[in-house]
């Protein structure tokens, strides 16, 4: 009697009420809205289909079915953005067989202030379908965070594409960098400015600048330029040493046009003349002597000495060119206040002039404030 009772609550429209013109039935439900309308728990031991429609069950799935029959129940559709409201942790069980997680998902937006987390170890693949193209949607707000140690392309073969740029708010850390550069670089360690790969500005630090040519208007070494690796430097324009030019070894080689500046002066030559090295070698007294007397030619180099100016077996050639008379001309040469012994050509002093007189000194450094110097006179008409 006990199971008869029991199965004659079946037929109450409470338990099981069976529309016949719509062809539902229903399970605690008088009103059923779908072919099988269950309301409580359905339990079973297995389940078979592709649970598109089921809610509130966890499965990868494809997606959404088009309908509940035909050939759209077995087509799919995906959302493009998957959501992310709260804090979460992609982190596959241990227990697992592998330690790739997935969604099919397009995109996924994370909210700000929420962190997206990928555990240490295990593969994040969003858009697992391939359904994404190269467009970007629009998405409202600022973002939440991703963590995880590394990114690589879906293949997980190569580096990532990020469509509209990087924006690093630290450092960035590259092996190599390939590509063109543009917008402002700026370095650790000194504020540097490079606009493109081909036109740099304001390029300071420690490290070397390795370039093939170099062209502006302009260069400023602090230190000494060494060309050790130079065969040749060729200059269409003028080329300028403001404090001497030395050439260690070798030939220097004038050709064409070449000219030096002479320092033009109206002193007349009957008493001992200073002549300064620092404004050139080459030496013009243009104007005639009144008298008849025997003077000196005294060098120096300003701001400093000769001594200084000059480095041991180095040589100097030194012309006065005078307007003079018979009677005025240089008998002698003193360098930084100290006369010297002149080796004249010929093997005397001269002993007069003429009305235009050419002297050419030939100085040797020997030593500190030590010189050796040949001396000679040219008289012309």
């Amino acid at each position: 009697m006990s199971r008869a009772r029991d199965l004659s609550r079946l037929s109450n429209p409470t338990n099981f009420t069976a529309d016949g013109t719509t062809g539902r039935v229903g399970l605690g439900s008088e009103n059923p809205t779908a072919k099988l309308n269950v309301a409580g728990i359905v339990s079973a031991t297995a389940f078979y289909g592709d649970g598109s429609n089921l809610e509130g069950v966890a499965s990868a799935g494809l997606g959404t079915a088009l309908s509940d029959s035909g050939p759209g129940s077995v087509i799919y559709y995906t959302d493009k953005i998957l959501g992310i409201a709260g804090n979460i942790t992609v982190d596959v069980p241990d227990a697992s067989s592998s330690n790739v997680a997935y969604t099919q998902y397009e995109e996924i937006s994370v909210e700000s202030g929420i962190d997206f987390i990928v555990a240490d170890g295990d593969d994040f693949v969003p858009d697992i379908l391939g359904l994404s193209t190269t467009g970007i949607t629009p998405l409202a707000g600022t973002g939440g965070r991703v963590r995880a140690d590394n990114f690589t392309n879906k293949a997980g073969t190569g580096a990532p594409t990020f469509q509209t740029g990087v924006v690093v708010t630290g450092v960035a850390t590259a092996t190599t960098f390939s590509g063109a550069l543009s917008g402002n670089a700026t370095s650790a360690t000194t504020a540097t400015t490079a606009t493109t790969a081909t036109n740099a500005q304001g390029l300071t630090g420690t490290p070397d600048i390795a370039v093939r040519n170099i062209t502006g208007v302009a260069a400023t070494f602090t230190g000494v330029l060494t060309y050790e690796d130079v065969t040749n430097i060729d200059s269409i324009g003028i080329v300028t040493a403001r404090s001497g030019l030395e050439v260690s070894a070798g030939t220097v080689y004038l050709s064409g046009k070449s000219k030096e500046k002479a320092n033009v002066s109206s002193t007349e030559i009957h008493t001992n003349q200073t002549f300064d090295l620092n404004s050139g070698m080459v030496h013009f007294r243009n104007s005639g002597n009144p008298g008849s007397t025997t003077s000196n030619a005294l060098l120096t180099y300003s701001p400093s000495n000769v001594n200084t100016f000059m480095a041991t077996n180095d040589v100097v050639t030194v012309t006065i060119m005078c307007r003079a008379n018979s009677g005025a001309y240089f008998g002698g040469l003193s360098i930084d206040g100290s006369s010297q012994t002149v080796n004249w050509a010929g093997g005397s002093a001269p002993t007069d002039g003429s009305t235009r007189d050419v002297y050419v000194f030939t100085i040797i450094k020997t030593g500190s404030s030590a010189y050796t110097v040949f001396g000679n006179q040219t008289k012309t008409a």
